[in-house]
């Protein structure tokens, strides 16, 4: 066995879309008749599986044993249960590594296919794992590095896992293709060729896809040795079981009477009415509202409803916490620095002016005033330096009490006023401009985040 495929071609009939027929007729109509293990059989019939549908009646059976399949099958037809049953009933179960690998187009529909992988494989102990963009790739390191019977993936990813070395092909049996027209379409083609060089020459290739166009028709050349064609003509890819039928209405505006009028003909308990637009969805509810219809808008109505809920929510989550963290940090950070600043400035400055004033005043008033006593009473030598030293304490004195005064009252006055000021100035101004910047930051962020999640969902 190679570790690589041959790129050369493969299938022996030409995809010419005029020779596209079914080549294989046999139809079995139960799900016992198709030889499956016990333990498969119970996971089939516990999910609810009580006879094959249509695609799987037929595409069951030679799928199981070995052959190429191109099954042309629509959403709802069974499709992926028609591969999954195919898968467990050729893999080996004691060996732990992969043995199929599935691709899809859609994380969802990887995630799906796994989901009913492991539900049909529940009694037999299979494992599958979901390799899709958009999750933690050590996990699927670690998931796939522990060996998983199954992996279902979007080729992108895949791809990765393969070039890691984290995803071994040497024991894949099954490569599966789901919706193969869809992956084609959305620009898959390479990651998908790459995908399937690293498969085993004799590895088995099952090929499903609703419509046949030439890129699909050219990935069965490539990748096929004689497969098993079970294809339907474009006018008959309707599903079975399901009755369709269509109304000419020749003007828009009489859609709605029409509608209405069905309503009231048939008996309708559960229904599911598409529309166009999201403009026309709500148009409609309103208007079959008002004509006691119980409707109800999916996904807009939803959408808008919960997102508008969150991000109140969470908005002014945000705006309370930053908000009051902000303001508590920066205005006291503020009124620290500049309370202090201007204490130091101002109540200098005063001390100084005032101090120095005071102290020019009063000592020389009262150095004046001790000259004039002492000339007048014309007191001895003795008595004028006792003069002189009363007058110097008596100024020394004042000087300390007036100043000490001043400097008190007014520094305090100040300090207040401008401390006070520039607090509420800087404070306020920060508090707006960072509670807002938080504001509009975070609940733009989670109501995008919400509001697209619930929109999608």
């Amino acid at each position: 066995m190679s570790d690589q495929r041959d790129d050369g071609p493969r299938s022996t009939f030409d995809p010419a879309a005029d020779e596209i027929e079914t080549n294989y007729d046999e139809v079995t109509d139960s799900f016992d008749d198709m030889n499956l293990r016990e333990a498969l059989l119970r996971g089939i019939y516990a999910y609810g599986f009580e006879k094959p549908s249509a695609i799987q009646a037929r595409a069951i059976m030679p799928s199981c044993t070995g052959r190429d399949v191109i099954a042309q099958a629509q959403s709802g037809t069974g499709k992926t249960a028609t591969f999954s049953i195919s898968v467990l009933q050729q893999i080996d179960i004691n060996l732990k590594e992969c043995q199929a690998l599935v691709l899809a187009p859609t994380r969802e529909l990887a995630t799906q296919i796994q989901k009913v992988v492991i539900a049909l494989g529940d009694y037999m102990n299979a494992t599958c794992h979901a390799c899709i963009g958009g999750t933690n790739v050590r996990e699927d390191l670690v998931k796939l590095n522990s060996g998983v019977h199954t992996v279902v993936g979007t080729p992108g990813r895949v791809h990765d896992m393969i070039t890691r070395k984290a995803l071994n092909p040497q024991h894949i049996k099954l490569f599966v293709l789901d919706e193969a027209d869809e992956m084609l379409s959305r620009g898959f083609k390479d990651q998908i060729y790459n995908v399937f060089k690293f498969m085993p020459s004799d590895t088995q290739v099952i090929l499903l896809s609703a419509t046949m166009p030439e890129e699909v028709l050219e990935v069965t050349k490539k990748f096929m040795r004689n497969p098993v064609r079970i294809l339907v003509k474009k006018e008959e890819l309707t599903l079975d079981g399901i009755t369709q039928f269509y109304i000419m209405v020749e003007k828009e505006e009489w859609k709605l009477d029409t509608l209405c009028d069905l309503y009231e003909t048939l008996t309708i308990t559960q229904a599911v009415i598409f529309c166009n637009t999201r403009r026309k969805v709500d148009w409609l509810t309103e208007k079959m509202q008002q004509r006691d219809f119980t409707v109800s808008a999916m996904v807009v109505l939803t959408s808008t409803l919960y997102s508008t809920y969150l991000y109140t929510l969470y908005s002014t989550y945000l705006y309370t916490v930053y908000s009051t963290y902000l303001y508590t940090h920066y205005s006291t950070y503020l009124y620290i620095l500049y309370s202090t600043y201007l204490y130091t400035l101002y109540s200098t400055y005063l001390y100084t002016l005032y101090s120095t004033y005071l102290y020019t005043l009063y000592s020389t008033y009262l150095y004046t005033l001790s000259i004039v006593l002492t000339s007048t009473l014309s007191i001895v030598l003795t008595s004028t330096l006792s003069i002189v030293l009363t007058s110097t304490h008596t100024s020394t004195y004042h000087y300390t009490l007036y100043n000490t005064y001043l400097y008190t009252l007014y520094s305090t006055y100040l300090y207040t006023l401008y401390s006070t000021y520039l607090y509420t100035l800087y404070s306020t101004y920060l508090y707006t401009l960072y509670s807002t910047y938080h504001y509009t930051l975070y609940s733009t962020y989670l109501y995008t985040l919400y509001s697209t999640y619930l929109y999608t969902h």
